[in-house]
């Protein structure tokens, strides 16, 4: 478990450790190269091998604000969201994949999100209720994500390493607390969007990377898995 703040990357590993499994933080700022170089330097010193990378760190601002419009992106603004979402990926994948080499394969997930299509957060978005500025940086770095992801598929197929990528859509995690979504009636409206009805849980992205992970997947490689209730589909 690699994680920026430490009481998150914990409580994670308690949670797993609580239910039988096996787990360890490691503290990592992703867009660092030496601290993603020390991530994959903890996993191997201690499993002995690297089986899986899953890049899923994210960010699209803060709020979404600092990083709306093309036009009124500060420089900086755009450099960190770039950084944190798809530099990110890029030094996973370029620490990660010589030691999946020496394991003889494995498999990356790599997270993108369906602003690499819309250009925005969601199709009828821009209502009263839900209206924000569409993250342009957020978009253009989810869109190198799944670029990079495919690159990576074709150039490492012959190397047994898979290179999938999970969109997900509206996930009820703390990713969305910008959307204040605790007012009266914005939940009901961001869910009135989605055709399934409701947001995305946790689980639903999990079991989706669970399958991409495993040998069920073997054949998969290069792909993009969206777990998004039907939003995509509009």
């Amino acid at each position: 478990m690699a994680e920026l703040k430490e009481e998150d990357g914990q409580d994670t590993v308690d949670q797993v450790k609580k239910e039988g499994g096996e787990a360890a933080y490691v503290h990592v700022d992703v867009s660092k190269s030496q601290d993603v170089q020390n991530m994959v330097k903890f996993a191997v010193d201690r499993y002995e091998r690297l089986d899986i990378l899953y890049n899923n760190a994210g960010v699209s601002g803060r709020p979404y604000g600092d990083a709306g419009m093309t036009a009124e992106i500060p420089e900086e603004g755009w450099d960190s969201v770039v950084d944190l979402n798809l530099k990110s990926v890029f030094l996973g994948c370029k620490y990660g994949i010589p030691e999946l080499i020496k394991s003889g394969g494995g498999c990356i997930i790599n997270t993108t999100s369906g602003t690499y299509i819309t250009g925005g957060f969601l199709p009828g978005m821009f209502n009263s209720k839900l209206s924000l500025p569409v993250p342009n940086a957020y978009s253009a770095a989810k869109a190198g994500v799944v670029a990079l992801s495919r690159a990576v598929a074709v150039a490492y197929a012959r190397h047994k390493i898979r290179c999938n990528v999970i969109c997900p859509g509206m996930t009820d995690t703390a990713f969305l607390a910008p959307l204040q979504l605790h007012e009266e009636g914005k939940r009901q409206a961001l869910e009135e969007l989605i055709p399934m009805g409701r947001l995305g849980r946790a689980e639903d992205m999990a079991y989706a990377a669970l399958y991409l992970a495993s040998d069920e997947s073997s054949y998969v490689t290069g792909t993009i898995l969206t777990v998004d209730g039907g939003l995509l589909a509009i």
